[in-house]
């Protein structure tokens, strides 16, 4: 007769275990399992993205030879463009707005928070913050740029917000 206190043997262990095989694929064989993207690589992707999305593709401009004009005036260079330069320089920008914070300044997260609550744009916009607490609004679509525009005054902070159209300062001679 067993006591409770003595040991049993524990039971046969199964020599035909079945386990659980995982196989790993190799990064970068198939779409499905890409190569790691480095956290530099992300940020020149982005950085690459907002010039283009500013700037427009290089692709875009074209220039042909009548089109640059370079005049030497003693040691220093002159160069101009044609007008057909200049309009393919300023399409990008035709959709761009600058605005500025009246009595106060304001830091860039904190605007661009401010103007998402504030115009609600489905198709969005980017901010470029320049000197002084001016900052350029590019839209993805002119009639967003005409809205804003248009349809003011607009307060952020309490404070009056100011937005003209940006403009070119090219000297059409």
């Amino acid at each position: 007769m067993k006591t409770s206190l003595e040991k049993s043997s524990p039971p046969p262990i199964e020599n035909n275990r079945s386990t659980k095989r995982v196989k790993f694929k190799a990064q970068g064989v198939d779409g499905d399992n890409p190569p790691p993207v480095s956290f530099r690589d992300k940020l020149l992707e982005t950085r690459m993205e907002m010039e283009e999305e500013f700037m427009g593709k290089e692709e875009d401009i074209d220039i042909d030879i009548g089109d640059v004009v370079i005049e030497r005036e003693g040691f220093l260079l002159a160069i101009s463009f044609s007008q057909k330069v200049h309009s393919q320089l300023v399409k990008p920008w035709q959709s761009t707005v600058v605005v500025k914070l009246l009595g106060r300044s304001i830091g860039y997260k904190v605007l661009c928070n401010r103007l998402e609550a504030l115009w609600n744009m489905s198709h969005g916009f980017s901010v470029l913050d320049l000197e002084n607490n001016y900052f350029l609004v590019h839209f993805k679509r002119e009639s967003d740029a005409q809205h804003v525009l248009t349809q003011g005054p607009w307060i952020v902070l309490g404070h009056y917000l100011t937005v003209q159209p940006w403009s070119p300062h090219f000297d059409s001679a």
